[in-house]
């Protein structure tokens, strides 16, 4: 557990005046920015990250996301991806809906939903991703972040194309008896996402492409 961040977000809950946590979840944002090295995402399909702050901290952090100010919520959903956990997940989800008129901070929950990944955490990006009604931006970035947490066992990056062995299937039926069945479930229900996005005449074909890359991650058993 970082001492650093969980000062600074106390300092966050303890901020009276809206200038106040604006400055606490902006320095928070900066010091999540310098401390993260990597883009790898925390979490997987299977599983949501661990929290890097104490409960108190994690606590203190879920209650930014709600905040009155739109600029501490930007600031609190950039730096949950890095600090968050499962707990976290609901508060990104009602940043990221459409109810949102923060572009900014739709955009950022997404990222960070990506980032905590777990079978709630990815139901959700997927959700996004095959919602006819919203925005072709918030839907192709809901989708790329849920392709790199459906592709982290594969690759070590988005986009790389993904071209499964011949003898993949086998290992598909063994995955689905070594899952929880949340996970099955989860992974199923993904599934009909993806295609509903095939089939979806309106959608942009760079989505299309993009579904069936992360649905053929799925079928093939090794993600």
């Amino acid at each position: 557990m970082s001492e650093e961040f969980n000062r600074i977000t106390s300092d966050l809950a303890q901020g009276r005046e809206t200038q106040q946590r604006q400055e606490s979840s902006t320095h928070l944002r900066n010091r999540v920015l310098a401390k993260r090295r990597s883009l790898e995402k925390r979490g997987s399909l299977a599983k949501a990250a661990e929290r890097q702050l104490t409960k108190e901290g994690l606590h203190n952090l879920n209650a930014a996301l709600q905040d009155d100010d739109p600029s501490v919520r930007l600031n609190a959903a950039m730096s949950a991806g890095y600090l968050g956990d499962s707990t976290t997940v609901p508060f990104l989800e009602d940043l990221s809906a459409g109810g949102n008129p923060d572009a900014n901070s739709r955009f950022a929950a997404i990222i960070s939903l990506g980032d905590i990944g777990g079978p709630r955490g990815a139901g959700v990006l997927s959700r996004l991703a095959s919602d006819p009604e919203e925005m072709a931006d918030v839907r192709f970035a809901a989708l790329t972040a849920l392709e790199e947490l459906v592709a982290k066992r594969i690759t070590s990056g988005p986009d790389r194309r993904f071209d499964p062995p011949e003898n993949s299937s086998t290992a598909s039926p063994r995955a689905a008896m070594d899952e929880p069945i949340e996970v099955s479930e989860r992974r199923v229900a993904i599934v009909r996402d993806l295609r509903s996005i095939e089939s979806d005449t309106s959608a942009d074909d760079m989505l299309k492409l993009k579904a069936a890359d992360v649905r053929r991650y799925l079928d093939s058993g090794v993600a």
